[in-house]
């Protein structure tokens, strides 16, 4: 389907040939009304107004009158034509507003989608350090749940280690006076090996603590160190329970 400025074009275009078509018909036949009025006059002088001079005298009229009647459909004719140009050229700008209106859009729209664009390269940004959020939060949940695990043996172990000690303390009290003299320096032998075992304990365990609840409080080793050094203290406590108090009365 043609466009309105194509159609405005090709009626322009049909009237000017229209037009140019008329003027040389109309060129035409002013050459032979002159001509013919030449015949008329020359006429007229040699039969001075008879017959003949009648009619030659009515076809000038005619031809005369189809002039002036093409001179007014010339002038109908440019006129259809100049109402035309001012049509095309109103149009024209009518295309070019809208054209510039919907230019006008188009960069707005142009922009809406460059801050789309934009918006959902952040919103990628955020999900994905949500996304690093949540493993490290897992990653923090799962050494909390394992360093709870791991404080609860220890407290177990803690607890035990009391109640043992709340029981041997009472124990290494059993006796008389005449078995402890008679037995005194095989006692304080006894008594300086247990002590200085203890004491070495005392000091591990010290150092599994402090090392354990310090900065390096989230590693399996420490804890399993720390666990290691409270059984052996046990076991020496045991042992020195049961030396105490197998002696004979």
């Amino acid at each position: 389907m043609p466009k309105p400025q194509d159609r405005s074009k090709s009626k322009q275009a049909r009237l000017e040939q229209e037009v140019e078509l008329l003027r040389h018909e109309l060129a035409t036949l002013r050459f032979d009304s002159d001509e013919l009025q030449e015949k008329h006059s020359a006429h007229l002088r040699h039969c001075g107004g008879g017959e003949d001079c009648r009619q030659l005298q009515n076809t000038a009229l005619t031809q005369a009158k189809r002039i002036k009647n093409q001179d007014i459909y010339i002038a109908f004719l440019e006129e259809q034509i100049r109402q035309t140009r001012t049509k095309y050229e109103q149009k024209i700008g009518s295309v070019k507003v809208s054209a510039n209106l919907l230019d006008v859009e188009l960069k707005k729209v142009r922009k809406q989608l460059h801050d789309i664009s934009s918006k959902a390269q952040q919103v990628d940004k955020l999900e994905q350090k949500l996304h690093g959020l949540q493993q490290k939060l897992k990653r923090r949940d799962t050494i909390i749940e394992h360093y709870n695990s791991q404080h609860t043996d220890i407290m177990a172990i803690i607890h035990e280690l009391q109640s043992r000690i709340g029981t041997i303390k009472p124990s290494r009290t059993m006796g008389t006076q005449t078995i402890q003299d008679l037995e005194k320096e095989k006692e304080e032998d006894n008594h300086l090996e247990v002590a200085g075992t203890d004491e070495t304990l005392d000091v591990q365990l010290a150092n599994e603590f402090s090392f354990a609840f310090g900065m390096g409080y989230n590693t399996t080793t420490n804890f399993a160190n720390l666990t290691s050094a409270l059984k052996n203290k046990l076991k020496v406590h045991a042992a020195s329970s049961t030396g105490q108090c197998g002696k004979p009365n």
